[in-house]
């Protein structure tokens, strides 16, 4: 939520994303992955740290809360990255090994960040 932002796109770059590719079937729930809608799926996702999931810990007439529970929920939402991977290598596609060479290839930007 801080707004830092690392990308290997451009700012206006659009990605096609499919989810459920059936043969002899239409695509079913095709997305398209851009800028705009990554930001509002981000706002979204670490609003749900402290607003939905934070809530289960809040004090009630029954219950005193938990605070340190809701402070971590808080603390994570501001120190954690969402992060947006798509292979478009439907054949011979490793999104595993795609992950793991990324770690690998900035590990010196990834220890900076912590």
């Amino acid at each position: 939520m801080s707004g830092e932002r690392y990308q290997n796109v451009e700012e206006n770059d659009v990605n096609a994303v499919t989810w459920g590719v059936f043969r002899g079937k239409e695509v079913i729930q095709p997305t398209v992955v851009d800028h705009q809608a990554f930001l509002i799926w981000k706002n979204e996702c670490f609003k749900a740290f402290s607003q939905t999931w934070a809530a289960i810990y809040r004090p009630t007439k029954t219950s005193p809360g938990e605070e340190e529970s809701i402070r971590f929920l808080e603390e994570q939402a501001m120190s954690l990255f969402l992060v947006n991977v798509v292979d478009n290598d439907y054949i011979h596609g490793d999104l595993n090994n795609l992950i793991h060479t990324f770690i690998e290839d900035n590990s010196d930007l990834i220890k900076s960040l912590q």
